[in-house]
Order: C-alpha cells, then structure tokens, then sequence
C-alpha cells in the first residue's frame, strides 16, 4: 500500500519476525532454555520509520546482543474513538481513515524489511502486557 499523502508512514507478524529478519535468533531458537530479551515497540503517533529515534536505538541494543528480539506493536485504543463528554467523536472518520493508512503504510514498510507490525484493537496496557508474556 501506498504511503497516504502527508501520512508519516507503516499487518500482523510473528513476535519474533524482525529478529529473524536481522539474522538473529531468539534465545529458545538458539538451544537455550530461558526466554527471548524483548525490546517492544510501541507506536504512538509517530509512525515513520525512517528518522525514528526508537527504531535506531533498537537496532543498536539486537546488534549489541543486549536484546533478542523486537516486536512492533500498534495499539487501535478504544478510548480514542469514544464519545467525548459534549457527544462528539473523539476521531472524526477522516482523521481514523488517515491513521488506517497510515498503520497500514508503516505494516508494509517493516514488511520490507522482513518484520511485521502487531495491530491490536484494545487498551494498549493491556496488549503490551499481553505481549510480553
């Protein structure tokens, strides 16, 4: 999918795609027993990838063999899109089709780079602490 125009940037892949797609491997893949160091990448509002700070700081921790893996992680955060107190949308339609595609923009990039985005529908405390399980 096309980047939107003016979208900054963006799926569902497995928890450990964008380690394997680095050549590295978890450390249960590896042989060992204890489980995966996980850098999770939660996606906010800024969903480029080409000047973000977090991805380039994750990159440095897999490649100093500090972390296993990363995981991308998009929260849709119910409480966004609800009524406000006044009965307005919090996320008018054009604003939520906008961040669609964008989210989708930023899946097909880490695609590219052989990794995936994990889009969640929920509280984003919740799905985080979900992932890390």
């Amino acid at each position: 999918m096309a980047a939107a125009a003016g979208c900054p940037v963006s799926g569902s892949a497995s928890r450990a795609t964008f380690s394997r797609a680095a050549g590295l491997r978890t450390s249960a893949a590896a042989g060992g027993s204890t489980l995966p160091r996980r850098i999770i990448l939660w996606f906010r509002n800024d969903l480029r990838l080409r000047d973000n700070v977090i991805i380039h700081q994750a990159v440095q921790k897999i490649r100093s063999t500090e972390y296993d893996e990363v995981l991308p992680v998009y929260c849709y955060d119910p409480r966004f899109f609800a009524l406000s107190p006044w009965g307005l949308s919090k996320t008018g339609r054009y604003r939520a089709s906008f961040l669609t595609e964008c989210v989708a923009d930023l899946s097909a990039q880490l695609q590219s780079l052989g990794s995936g985005l994990l889009v969640a529908v929920g509280q984003p405390e919740t799905v985080i602490a979900a992932a890390l399980e």
